[in-house]
């Protein structure tokens, strides 16, 4: 989260054609800042989803281990 928060940030800049290439000693820091929230934003938004598929995983086996285990009980007193 470092990388939103408030404070002075360096973004350099460099465009390459070919035969010639220019440097921007500083960048402008709203495009370095949105360039860097954009694969940030996407990770969070994979590891978010990653949990959520976990947990919803975990809880549905649970559940079909709940139903299983239910249906043996039954079966059982038959």
């Amino acid at each position: 989260m470092g990388g939103f928060w408030a404070g002075e940030r360096e973004f350099g800049i460099s465009i390459s054609i070919p035969f010639l290439t220019v440097d921007f000693d500083r960048g402008n820091e709203i495009i370095g800042r949105i360039l860097f929230a954009i694969p940030a934003l996407l990770m969070d938004a994979v590891i978010g989803y990653l949990i959520y598929a976990f947990i919803v995983e975990t809880y549905q086996k649970k559940q079909d281990d709940d139903i299983s285990t239910y249906i043996e009980e039954m079966e059982s007193k038959e």
